[in-house]
């Protein structure tokens, strides 16, 4: 359901949907964006017999190791510091790029486990300002995401990527597990 800006500001508000603009500047953007194209492909995860098959191209969730070792974790604290999730006491947190084009067309409805409550998307390349696409109640809701803003949600309510997108988009996604 498309909606208009009051109905996205009440549907954030009744849902405790946090939004936070220009997180970076343009150059870190641009550096973060540069870094993903490098680990972003195909995942499949093997459970037994079954394979799931993530949607979109991902990297690896456990990315921001290998960004820390090569000194660029400065650009994921920066993303969680505007996000003011800095100081939250978590267990355990995980950091992945996602990637989809027009060719990428389905949809991915999808919570994450109950050890994990916060999450956030930070659009680091969306030029049609296509958010995060939520399920409530069986019914959906698309809020928008202007590129180099960030959303935090309760990662329990049910959510896609849009798959309406006609040009790439890249975002960042985090896990906090409390």
């Amino acid at each position: 359901m498309k909606m208009n800006l009051y109905g996205e500001w009440f549907f954030r508000l009744k849902n405790n949907i946090k939004v936070y603009k220009n997180v970076l500047t343009e150059s870190e953007r641009k550096q973060l964006l540069k870094i993903s194209k490098k680990y972003i492909k195909k995942i499949e995860v093997r459970q037994g017999p079954l394979v799931d098959v993530h949607p979109g191209l991902q990297s690896d969730n456990d990315i921001e190791i290998y960004l820390r070792s090569r000194g660029e974790g400065h650009l994921i604290d920066k993303i969680v510091q505007k996000a003011k999730l800095h100081k939250l006491k978590t267990n355990h947190r995980t950091f992945w790029f996602n990637y989809s084009d027009p060719s990428m067309d389905y949809i991915n409805w999808h919570s994450h486990g109950p050890n994990t409550q916060i999450g956030l998307v930070y659009y680091l390349e969306n030029p049609e300002n296509l958010g995060t696409m939520f399920k409530i109640d069986g019914k959906e809701y698309q809020i928008k995401g202007q590129e180099n803003s960030v959303i935090v949600f309760d990662t329990r309510i049910e959510h896609t990527f849009p798959n309406n997108v006609t040009l790439p988009r890249t975002s960042v996604a985090m896990d906090f597990c409390i």
